[in-house]
């Protein structure tokens, strides 16, 4: 059966393709990974490499993160969306090459990086997210301050305090967010921007310092 399936992954037909990876998955075939990997690089139709990154999302092996993480790459949004997500429930030892691709020259990869190690949550990636901040796209630094809130590290505070004060409003608000998320510690910095020149940063820091219960002392 195996046999049989892995060669239907080169058929003519598209269909039977997709078919074939379907039933590796199904029936976890983990001989079959390094199959599944080769689909997802080499395979010229869109839906095949979808669906190779949707069941290598479900075997959430290690032994696949390099190819993965090199199908950030990819020029379709869906599989990316796919490979992002594999490498999410894959884990810590995607992080490493997550933080090398927060540096790639394309925006969408990068996007994709910070959003995974967000979701991934190990601090290891703390430092490269706070350069992240200073992205030339707009959403790189937006999906890094989520990130820097969902990891809740307290060196954070200073560099989301920074990026309250980013141009845009979707950064600004995804950084308070992520103060709000480290909790008491990054009231001081919250205080502090309610003196802002910004009239938007001071009302972001106010709604915020009420998210975290803060009442001022007589």
């Amino acid at each position: 059966m195996l046999e049989q399936l892995i060669a239907a992954l080169e058929s003519a037909e598209v269909e039977e393709r997709i078919a074939a990876v379907k039933q590796i998955g199904e029936n976890k075939y983990t001989d079959a990974l390094p199959h599944l990997a080769e689909t997802l690089r080499e395979d010229i139709d869109t839906g095949v490499r979808y669906q190779a990154a949707i069941t290598l999302s479900k075997f959430a092996d290690p032994t696949t993160t390099d190819d993965l993480l090199s199908a950030l790459r990819e020029d379709d949004l869906w599989v990316r969306v796919a490979v992002t997500d594999a490498l999410i429930r894959i884990g810590q030892p995607s992080v490493t090459g997550l933080i090398e691709a927060l540096r790639d020259a394309n925006h969408a990869v990068r996007r994709a990086a910070a959003k995974a190690l967000g979701k991934i949550g190990d601090g290891e990636a703390t430092k490269s997210l706070h350069g992240s901040l200073l992205d030339a796209d707009t959403d790189v630094r937006r999906f890094a301050a989520e990130a820097l809130g969902r990891i809740g590290d307290e060196d954070s505070i200073n560099v989301l305090a920074q990026a309250m004060r980013d141009e845009h409003e979707r950064v600004r608000q995804a950084a308070a967010n992520a103060l709000v998320k480290i909790g008491e510690p990054s009231i001081p910095a919250l205080l502090e921007a309610t003196n802002d020149p910004d009239t938007s940063v001071t009302i972001t820091a106010v709604f915020s310092l009420k998210e975290l219960g803060y009442r001022p002392t007589e």
